[in-house]
Protein backbone atom coordinates (compact mmCIF):
# COMPACT_ATOMS: atom_id res chain seq x y z
CA UNK A 1 0.00 0.00 0.00
CA UNK A 2 1.30 3.73 -0.40
CA UNK A 3 -0.49 6.35 1.91
CA UNK A 4 0.20 10.00 1.35
CA UNK A 5 -0.82 12.29 3.49
CA UNK A 6 -0.80 16.43 2.92
CA UNK A 7 -0.53 18.95 5.69
CA UNK A 8 -3.69 20.85 5.98
CA UNK A 9 -3.63 23.96 3.64
CA UNK A 10 -0.03 22.62 2.88
CA UNK A 11 1.42 24.47 6.09
CA UNK A 12 5.12 23.69 6.77
CA UNK A 13 4.61 22.15 9.80
CA UNK A 14 7.06 19.35 9.38
CA UNK A 15 10.37 21.24 8.94
CA UNK A 16 13.29 19.31 8.32
CA UNK A 17 14.63 19.12 12.30
CA UNK A 18 15.70 16.58 15.10
CA UNK A 19 12.56 16.84 16.86
CA UNK A 20 10.60 16.26 13.72
CA UNK A 21 12.58 13.47 13.15
CA UNK A 22 12.68 12.05 16.28
CA UNK A 23 8.69 12.37 16.33
CA UNK A 24 7.88 10.94 13.58
CA UNK A 25 10.13 8.10 14.04
CA UNK A 26 9.37 7.34 17.07
CA UNK A 27 5.51 7.08 16.21
CA UNK A 28 6.07 5.13 13.53
CA UNK A 29 8.18 2.91 15.34
CA UNK A 30 5.62 2.11 18.10
CA UNK A 31 2.83 1.59 15.48
CA UNK A 32 4.98 -0.55 14.06
CA UNK A 33 5.34 -2.60 16.72
CA UNK A 34 1.52 -2.60 18.11
CA UNK A 35 0.04 -3.20 14.30
CA UNK A 36 2.96 -5.17 12.36
CA UNK A 37 2.59 -4.36 9.16
CA UNK A 38 6.00 -4.58 7.26
CA UNK A 39 7.21 -0.74 6.41
CA UNK A 40 9.14 -0.71 2.87
CA UNK A 41 9.49 2.78 2.89
CA UNK A 42 9.07 6.00 4.39
CA UNK A 43 9.76 9.98 3.31
CA UNK A 44 8.72 13.06 5.31
CA UNK A 45 8.80 16.34 3.25
CA UNK A 46 7.90 19.79 5.07
CA UNK A 47 4.05 19.55 4.30
CA UNK A 48 3.78 16.23 3.20
CA UNK A 49 4.72 12.41 3.76
CA UNK A 50 4.42 9.10 2.05
CA UNK A 51 4.85 5.40 3.26
CA UNK A 52 4.99 1.95 1.72
CA UNK A 53 3.12 -0.40 3.60
CA UNK A 54 2.63 -4.50 3.37
CA UNK A 55 -0.60 -5.29 5.80
CA UNK A 56 -2.41 -8.57 6.28
CA UNK A 57 -6.06 -6.80 6.02
CA UNK A 58 -7.78 -3.28 6.05
CA UNK A 59 -8.83 -3.57 9.36
CA UNK A 60 -4.45 -3.82 10.30
CA UNK A 61 -4.32 -1.22 7.43
CA UNK A 62 -6.89 1.52 9.58
CA UNK A 63 -5.65 0.40 12.89
CA UNK A 64 -1.68 1.84 12.27
CA UNK A 65 -2.93 4.76 10.08
CA UNK A 66 -5.13 5.62 12.87
CA UNK A 67 -2.36 5.25 15.73
CA UNK A 68 0.32 6.67 13.59
CA UNK A 69 -1.27 9.88 12.08
CA UNK A 70 -3.38 11.19 15.35
CA UNK A 71 -0.04 10.45 17.43
CA UNK A 72 2.29 12.62 14.77
CA UNK A 73 -0.50 15.11 14.78
CA UNK A 74 -0.79 15.65 18.85
CA UNK A 75 2.99 15.73 18.70
CA UNK A 76 3.38 18.05 15.63
CA UNK A 77 0.75 20.43 17.56
CA UNK A 78 2.82 20.25 21.34
CA UNK A 79 6.36 21.10 18.97
CA UNK A 80 4.96 24.09 17.05
CA UNK A 81 1.90 25.19 18.84
CA UNK A 82 -0.17 24.74 15.76
CA UNK A 83 -3.82 24.98 16.73
CA UNK A 84 -5.50 23.85 13.87
CA UNK A 85 -6.12 20.25 12.13
CA UNK A 86 -2.45 19.22 10.63
CA UNK A 87 -3.87 16.32 8.58
CA UNK A 88 -5.88 16.95 5.22
CA UNK A 89 -7.94 13.41 4.05
CA UNK A 90 -5.00 10.86 3.37
CA UNK A 91 -4.70 8.85 0.07
CA UNK A 92 -4.35 5.22 0.41
CA UNK A 93 -3.23 3.25 -3.24
CA UNK A 94 -2.39 0.07 -3.59
CA UNK A 95 -3.13 -3.26 -5.11
CA UNK A 96 -6.22 -4.75 -2.97
CA UNK A 97 -5.93 -8.29 -3.09
CA UNK A 98 -9.09 -10.57 -1.77
CA UNK A 99 -9.72 -14.67 -1.76
CA UNK A 100 -12.38 -16.74 -3.21
CA UNK A 101 -13.73 -19.23 -1.33
CA UNK A 102 -11.09 -21.84 -3.65
CA UNK A 103 -8.19 -19.66 -1.79
CA UNK A 104 -7.53 -17.80 -4.95
CA UNK A 105 -7.28 -13.93 -5.88
CA UNK A 106 -10.61 -12.95 -6.96
CA UNK A 107 -11.43 -11.14 -10.26
CA UNK A 108 -12.19 -8.10 -8.22
CA UNK A 109 -8.72 -7.32 -7.29
CA UNK A 110 -7.00 -4.91 -9.15
CA UNK A 111 -5.40 -1.06 -8.00
CA UNK A 112 -7.35 1.22 -6.24
CA UNK A 113 -7.38 4.93 -4.36
CA UNK A 114 -8.97 5.20 -1.52
CA UNK A 115 -9.44 8.61 1.09
CA UNK A 116 -8.92 7.57 4.77
CA UNK A 117 -9.81 10.58 7.22
CA UNK A 118 -8.00 10.24 10.62
CA UNK A 119 -9.48 12.96 13.18
CA UNK A 120 -6.88 15.05 14.76
CA UNK A 121 -7.24 15.93 18.76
Amino acid sequence: MEVTSHTIQGRLLFRPSPAVNEIVTGVLGRAQRLFQPEVCAFVVMSNHWHLLLCVTDAEQLALFMQYFSSNVAREIVRLTGWTDKVFEVELISGNFITMNREGRPSAENGRRTVPFTVHDE
